[in-house]
């Protein structure tokens, strides 16, 4: 055989044996030796903010910086840890299919500083303004209560107003900001209060005990008030933020569930009630002055019922005995669903997103839509919060303040914890910071976690 047609065989040969083997890697193709076969790769895409973040993939030898794109992963789940100098690591898993592209592009990394104590004090319960602007802080002291204003931006504080001989139970700010309501309670009762301009003005119910008091919904400049006279009778008033004269809006005969209020809710001059009746609770509404017109929206059955604020076109009420959340089309005059939960709020951005939680379970979702759970805290849940930009919630429990994803990436949630705490009372979001009232090692106060 001539030397020329030897050397063809020899390259024929090599062709048929290396050619293959080169279109599949070429393809994306390699030897997985978990499964003991050329298989499919896959391909991740890793994002985070900030960018500029080095990634570490597992066991592999992988090592870049965001944003990347990771070409010819043999398909399974892979630990990923992001980490950049000068904030907190972020590690979730990611699943990787041959033959597919997985993401990860809503890595958000924390900055890793120690927390700002901006007041030394028992702060008990916070109340931001509608323009973040302004944070008021209700503080317990020996001889009663006392309320401080902060600057958002700076942490410049100022003492508002004193309580002495009174506990604080409730702020909150005017719809717009200016006037600040102030609920305390001393041996014989409820006490309101509004503050504004250095100003301290008790208000006085126009009849009876107070028993709840509240912003009327968008108004910005009126309260709805709820008393109760000696014989049960709860009546339900509007009144002007300058503490004028109040005017009646309705008279509920019922003394069934004295202590549910608030039992009415005023949205764009429309009241609405659920007043108990003998075996249930009936849901009605009128226009604010029309003393004598009602429309029914529907029954319930039998319980002490509370508002909670909601957009239009719902209401969202909280059943006391069971807490449960009941989501009601306001229209349609239907329950649309029934919420394990206590507490909730809705979402700035998405105004028909609700996020809810009880005492152990945090969950999310759109209205009359189905729910996620988020996760469940064996210690408990204080208060949650949505963070601006839609990735993340923020979790106060009774010792940790956590950042957790809002949706799945990969193959779960990633949890950050922002702050560690002694004791937890009270927690309220300010753009890119976190204003947290509670004991930190040793310090009780009012602490700035900055988020950005």
């Amino acid at each position: 055989m001539r030397p020329a047609t030897i050397i063809k065989l020899i390259v024929l040969a090599i062709f048929v044996t290396v050619g293959p083997t080169l279109l599949l890697w070429t393809a994306g193709y390699r030897w997985n030796p978990r499964s003991g076969k050329i298989e499919a790769t896959g391909i991740l895409v890793i994002d985070s903010e900030p960018a500029g973040a080095s990634i570490s993939i597992g066991e592999e030898n992988i090592h870049t910086i965001t944003p990347a794109r990771l070409t010819a992963l043999l398909p399974r789940s892979y630990t990923v840890t992001v980490e950049k100098t000068g904030y907190r690591r972020w590690q979730g898993t990611s699943k990787v299919d041959g033959g597919k592209t997985a993401f990860l592009t809503r890595v958000r990394l924390f900055p890793e500083n120690s927390p700002e104590l901006l007041l030394e004090r028992a702060v008990k319960k916070l109340a931001l303004s509608a323009d973040e602007a302004t944070l008021a802080a209700a503080i317990k002291t020996e001889s009663g209560g006392e309320i401080w204003a902060i600057n958002a931006a700076n942490g410049e504080k100022k003492l508002l107003a004193e309580f002495p001989d009174e506990e604080i139970e409730k702020i909150d700010w005017s719809p717009a900001g200016k006037n600040l309501l102030a609920v305390s309670r001393n041996p014989t009762g409820l006490r309101a209060a509004i503050i504004s301009e250095g100003k301290n003005v008790k208000l006085n119910p126009p009849e009876g005990a107070l028993a709840d008091i509240n912003w009327s919904g968008s108004d910005p400049n009126r309260l709805l008030l709820t008393t109760i006279d000696r014989k049960g009778v709860r009546s339900l008033w509007l009144l002007p933020a300058q503490v004028s004269q109040a005017t009646l809006l309705a008279r509920l005969s019922s003394s069934k569930y004295l202590a549910a209020a608030p039992v009415g809710i005023l949205e764009e001059n429309v009241l609405t009630v659920a007043e108990a009746r003998a075996t249930s609770t009936e849901v009605w509404a009128r226009t604010a002055g029309d003393v004598k017109t009602k429309t029914p929206l529907l029954i319930l059955p039998d319980g002490p019922y509370a508002f909670r604020p909601a957009p239009s076109p719902y209401l969202l009420l909280a059943n006391l005995n069971r807490e449960r959340l009941l989501l009601i089309d306001r229209e349609r005059r239907e329950v649309l669903e029934e919420i394990p939960a206590t507490a909730a709020l809705w979402n700035k951005e998405n105004r028909r997103e609700l996020l809810y939680w009880d005492d152990v379970e945090l969950g999310l979702g759109e209205a009359g839509k189905e729910r996620i759970t988020v996760t469940r805290l064996a210690e408990g849940i204080k208060k949650a919060a949505w963070l601006p930009g839609g990735t993340h919630v923020l979790l106060l429990g009774k010792n940790k303040l956590l950042a957790i994803e809002r949706l799945p990436q990969g193959e779960g949630r990633s949890t950050t914890e922002l702050l560690a705490l002694t004791e937890a009372a009270d927690f309220a979001l300010a753009g890119e910071s976190a204003f947290v009232a509670g004991a930190v090692g040793e310090k009780i106060g009012l602490w700035r976690v900055r988020l950005k």
